[in-house]
């Protein structure tokens, strides 16, 4: 049979600070006990998860204030996705996403085709290049111009 919660124990040593599993370790009785026990005294469950190193004002403004949000979670040493969980949470208002200027300019038709003939250009020069002697497969032996594939004079 299960023991017995010494409850005003169990009340003193969570206002000492001592997690539900440290508590249940000392008394000897099973964690979900303890949580049953401050369900009984009408306490808060303490969340064993990672708490935030800034204030939640000082999130807020951060957030406002539009800092990347990697920096944020950083800030507060947390992960990116835990600060999204965060931001929900306190319910932050939405950000505007961020275009990246694009500095780049799409190539004209003529330009690509330039491109295409000069980089197979050069891959046929890196093909012709490479060192072939060690092989004897039918494509080393066609670029040294020992074999022909069939139906080619």
């Amino acid at each position: 049979m299960a023991k017995r919660i010494d409850y005003d124990a169990m009340l003193a040593l969570r206002s000492e600070g001592l997690t539900a599993s440290q508590i249940a370790e000392r008394l000897g009785c099973s964690e979900d006990s303890v949580h049953r026990a401050t369900r009984k005294f009408g306490l808060e469950r303490r969340s064993s998860g990672k708490r935030p190193k800034l204030s939640a004002a000082e999130i807020h403004r951060l957030w406002v204030e539009l800092v990347p949000t990697q920096e944020i979670a950083d800030r507060c040493g947390v992960s990116i996705g835990t600060m999204y969980s965060y931001a929900q949470r306190m319910k932050l208002p939405k950000r505007p996403k961020v275009e990246k200027d694009r500095k780049t300019v799409d190539p004209s038709p003529a330009e690509i085709e330039r491109l295409k003939a000069v980089l197979k250009e050069r891959h046929i020069q890196e093909r012709m290049r490479e060192d072939v002697t060690n092989t004897q497969s039918k494509v080393s032996k066609w670029r040294r111009g020992i074999f022909q594939p069939r139906g080619v004079a």
